[in-house]
Formats: C-alpha cells, structure tokens, sequence
C-alpha cells in the first residue's frame, strides 16, 4: 500500500506517494482532499481484486486460458 502525505513546498503543498512529489497545489484543502481520494481509491482497488483463484489463473500460460462461461452461450 502506497503511503501517501502533503508537506510544505516552498510557498504551496506537495502530495507525496512514498517519499516521491506527485502534485504541487497552492491549497493545502484541496492538497488534503486529493490524498484521501487516492487512499480511498487504493483501498476500493484492492477491495475489487480480492478473487479466489485469481493469481492461479495468471499464473498459467495465456494461451491455455479458458474465457469465463456466459449464461445462455455456447
């Protein structure tokens, strides 16, 4: 999980994921604002990818792969 923080850059905010600036903006709000969505976004992502038997499905050749079945498709 990303960590993310706004600091003091100069005479603006910069927001940092893992030590590293992404964005300079001239209010510290809106600065604050932008890191709780990217914590949220980050949290909902991993919320979706939380699949049984995902990784194992990765983990084997594409071309062996077997596209999930529809209802009513043959």
């Amino acid at each position: 999980m990303a960590e993310y923080e706004v600091r003091d850059v100069v005479c603006d905010y910069g927001v940092y994921e893992d030590g590293e600036l992404k964005f300079i903006l001239n209010s510290r709000r809106i600065a604050l604002q932008i890191v709780e969505l990217l914590k949220e976004d980050e949290r909902i992502h991993r919320e979706l990818n939380r699949i049984k038997d995902y990784q194992p499905y990765l983990d084997c050749p594409k071309h062996t792969r077997k596209p999930k079945e529809r209802g009513g498709e043959k």
